[in-house]
C-alpha cells in the first residue's frame, strides 16, 4: 500500500511538472480522481444530503429552548385613568424580567406536539417600592390535530429515500468521471494516431519521391505519377501539421479537465488493449443496476410524493379540528419560595373547529389537480422504468458489438498494413501503378483509425456499464 501511494505521488508530481512522455488510460483515471473538481462536487453533494438527513433526524428529537428577558427595565410616563374619569400622567419605573425553559417533542405517528415548560417572572415597581413573582414551575401541553394532514408521517418514508438516492447519485457522479476521462483520453489517442499516420506517410512519400525522381528522369514513370507523388508528400505534410494541432488541443483539454496549466505541453497516450472476451449477463447487470442505481429510489419517491399531495389536498379541504390540552402548576406571590412550595393547579382544554362552507369549488379543483398529477406520475414512472431497462440493454448490446468488432478491425488493420507494405515494395519494383499504391495507403490509414475508434467505443461501453452497475 505504501509503495502504491509513493508511485501515485511520484506520478502526480510528474504531471504537475508537465513533463509527460507516455500516459496510460488507468493513470489518467487515477489523476482524474485526484485532481478533477467533479470529485469534490460529487462528494460535497453527498455530504450535504447526509447533513440534511441529520437535520431531519434531529427535528424528531426533543428540542430544548431557553428564553429570557434580563433585564427588562422601563422608566416612562403613562396616562392613568382616575376614579372620577380624569387622567393623570404618572411616572412609572419598573423592571419586568423573566426566564423560562421549554422542551418540545413531535409525535410523528399522530402529527401532534408535546410541550413541557417552566417559567419564572419577577416584577419590580421602583416607584412604589414593591416586587412580585409569577411562576410556572411546570406545565405539560399537548397540541394534536384530529383530522388534518400529517406531514411528519410522510417525511418518515420520504426522507430516508432522499438520503439513499443522494448516496447512490454520488457513486454515479464519480463513475461518470471515468466515462468523461476515457472519452478525453481516446480523443487524444485518435488525434495522436492521425499524427503518427501522417508522419509515417510523410516519410514513406519522401522515400518514394526520391526513388521516383530517378525513374522519372529515365522516363520510366509518367509526369502525372511524378506529380501525384509530389502532391502526396505535400498532403502528408499538411496532414501532419493538422494532426499535431489536434494532439495539442486534445492534450489541452485533458490538462483543463485535471485543472492543470497547459503551457503547450502535449501528452503522448499509450494505446490500451482490449480486456479479452468479457461476458455481461443481462439479468445480472439489470439486477445490479436496480440494486445500486438511484433511479429506483427516485421512482418510489415520486410515487410517495404524489400520494402525499393527494392526501394533503383531501385532509385540508374538509373538517379541521385541533385539540390543545395542558396541565400544570402556577403561583403568584411576593415571596419567591411560595411559587415553588405552594403552587396551584392550572388546566386548559380547547377544541378548535374549522369547516369550509362555500369556496366556489376551489378545494374540489385542488383535489382534482392532485389526482390527475398522481395519475400522470404513475404513467411517467412506468415509462421511465422502461427507458431505464432499455438504456441498460442497449449499453450491453453496444459493448457486445464493440467487443466483436474489435477482433475484426484488429484483423483488418493487420491485413491492411501487410498489403500496403507489399504494394509499396511492388511499386518500387515498378510492378504496380501509383493509383494502386495510393489506394493501399488509404486503406491502411482507414483501418488504423477504425481500430482506434472501435477500441474507444469498447472502453467507453465498459465504463458505461460501470456507471449502470456501479461496480
Amino acid at each position: 500500500m505504501k509503495k502504491l501511494t509513493f508511485i501515485l505521488l511520484l506520478f502526480t508530481n510528474f504531471i504537475n511538472a508537465q513533463n509527460l512522455d507516455t500516459l496510460t488510460l488507468s493513470q489518467f483515471l487515477v489523476l482524474a480522481k485526484q485532481k478533477q473538481i467533479g470529485i469534490k462536487e460529487a462528494t460535497l453533494n453527498g455530504r450535504v444530503a447526509a447533513l440534511n438527513f441529520a437535520i431531519y433526524k434531529g427535528s424528531l428529537k426533543p428540542q430544548i429552548d431557553l428564553n429570557a428577558r434580563l433585564p427588562n427595565y422601563s422608566k416612562s410616563f403613562t396616562e392613568v385613568t382616575q376614579p372620577n374619569g380624569s387622567i393623570l400622567f404618572q411616572s412609572i419605573t419598573n423592571n419586568n424580567s423573566s426566564i423560562g425553559l421549554s422542551m418540545s417533542q413531535v409525535i410523528p405517528k399522530t402529527g401532534g406536539t408535546v410541550y413541557l415548560q417552566t417559567n419564572l417572572q419577577r416584577f419590580d415597581d421602583f416607584e412604589n417600592g414593591f416586587n412580585n413573582y409569577n411562576g410556572l414551575p411546570i406545565q405539560l401541553t399537548l397540541f394534536q390535530p384530529l383530522f388534518g394532514f400529517n406531514a411528519m408521517k410522510w417525511d418518515q418514508e420520504i426522507e430516508p429515500l432522499k438520503l439513499r438516492e443522494a448516496e447512490k447519485q454520488e457513486k454515479v457522479d464519480l463513475a461518470m468521471l471515468d466515462l468523461q476521462a476515457s472519452d478525453l483520453f481516446f480523443n487524444l489517442l485518435m488525434a495522436n494516431q492521425d499524427f503518427e499516420i501522417a508522419k509515417a506517410n510523410e516519410a514513406s512519400n519522401q522515400q518514394l519521391l526520391t526513388i521516383a525522381k530517378e525513374r522519372f528522369q529515365l522516363g520510366k514513370i509518367s509526369k502525372s505519377d511524378w506529380m501525384q507523388l509530389q502532391l502526396s508528400l505535400i498532403s502528408a505534410e499538411k496532414n501532419k501539421r493538422r494532426a499535431l494541432q489536434a494532439v495539442k488541443t486534445a492534450s489541452a483539454n485533458m490538462y483543463t479537465f485535471l485543472g492543470l496549466s497547459i503551457d503547450n505541453q502535449i501528452i503522448t497516450p499509450k494505446e490500451p488493449i482490449g480486456s479479452g472476451t468479457i461476458n455481461r449477463d443481462r439479468k445480472t447487470v439489470l439486477a445490479k443496476a436496480k440494486k445500486n442505481r438511484p433511479e429506483i429510489e427516485t421512482f418510489y419517491k415520486m410515487k410517495l410524493e404524489a400520494e402525499r399531495a393527494v392526501e394533503k389536498a383531501k385532509k385540508e379541504s374538509g373538517l379541521q379540528a385541533n385539540v390543545t390540552a395542558s396541565f400544570g402548576f402556577a403561583r403568584s406571590s411576593d415571596n419567591l419560595p411560595d411559587v415553588y412550595t405552594s403552587p396551584q393547579q392550572v388546566q386548559y382544554l380547547q377544541l378548535q373547529l374549522s369547516m369550509p362552507i362555500l369556496d366556489w369549488g376551489q378545494q374540489a379543483a385542488q383535489r382534482q389537480i392532485t389526482l390527475e398529477n398522481q395519475q400522470f406520475t404513475t404513467e411517467l414512472i412506468k415509462q421511465q422504468e422502461v427507458a431505464f431497462e432499455n438504456n441498460i440493454l442497449q449499453t450491453i448490446a453496444r459493448f457486445e458489438n464493440a467487443q466483436k468488432e474489435l477482433i475484426l478491425v484488429a484483423q483488418i488493420q493487420k491485413l491492411a498494413k501487410e498489403r500496403f507494405k507489399i504494394t509499396q515494395e511492388s511499386y518500387v519494383l515498378g510492378a504496380i501503378s501509383i493509383t494502386d499504391l495510393t489506394l493501399a495507403q488509404r486503406e491502411k490509414d482507414l483501418a488504423q483509425r477504425d481500430y482506434i475508434s472501435t477500441l474507444g467505443l469498447y472502453w467507453q461501453a465498459i465504463y458505461e456499464l460501470e456507471v449502470w452497475t456501479l461496480e
